[in-house]
Formats: C-alpha cells, sequence, structure tokens
C-alpha cells in the first residue's frame, strides 16, 4: 500500500499524481531514494558528523547521494539537487532497519 501521510499531501496535485497506480515505479524509485543501507539511527549519524567535523555523505538505496548536516540539535538531510528535510520525531527501530521520519518528501530536481 503507497504511503498516505502529511508529507505527501504537502506536495498538493505532485503528491496526489505520485499515489496514482500508474505512476508506481516513480513512488518507489522515490521511497528508494528515502533509503539508506545498514541499520543507521540518528546519533549513529550525529556522532559520523562530529568525527568528520562537518557534514556527512551518503548513497541512497536508489543510488542517489544525500548529505546530512547538524545545526544545534537539529539533522537535516539534503539531496542533489538541494531538496532538504529535517529529521522530526523519535526513530523507531525495526528488524530489518531503522525509520528515521522527516518533515518532507524528497524530491529530485525535475529534469
Amino acid at each position: 500500500m503507497p504511503p498516505k501521510d502529511r508529507a505527501f499531501a504537502a506536495l498538493g496535485e505532485d503528491g496526489a499524481a505520485l499515489l496514482e497506480d500508474e505512476q508506481r515505479p516513480v513512488l518507489i524509485a522515490i521511497l528508494r531514494d528515502h533509503m539508506l543501507p545498514g541499520h543507521l539511527t540518528p546519533e549513529a549519524i550525529g556522532a559520523a558528523i562530529d568525527r568528520r567535523g562537518g557534514p556527512v555523505t551518503m548513497t541512497t538505496l536508489g543510488q542517489t547521494e544525500v548529505q546530512f548536516a547538524r545545526s544545534g540539535e537539529t539533522l537535516t538531510v539534503t539531496m542533489d539537487g538541494g531538496a532538504s528535510a529535517h529529521v522530526s520525531g523519535t526513530a523507531i527501530a525495526a528488524n530489518n532497519g531503522v525509520l528515521i521520519p522527516i518533515d518532507t518528501v524528497l524530491l529530485p530536481p525535475r529534469g
């Protein structure tokens, strides 16, 4: 079942279009760009930022690079092309990974 939440609703018509059956391949690609390999927590990402002394770049399962940065206690993730979101809420550990909530859907730049 496709996601149906405020982040997609905030995209307006674009978000509604993504939830149509014929857009499923596009939706899957976008969701893969929201997944990182491994069992990463916000704390682990923050520790990597501290060790590096600045932002860290990771590659999603969709092969898109995202950059994590921190300002104070706020973690921000930015996708190639400039779309960004803030980590919002508590991470949830599951058997197959960690769900880290963000405050918006990261869409790739329109080509």
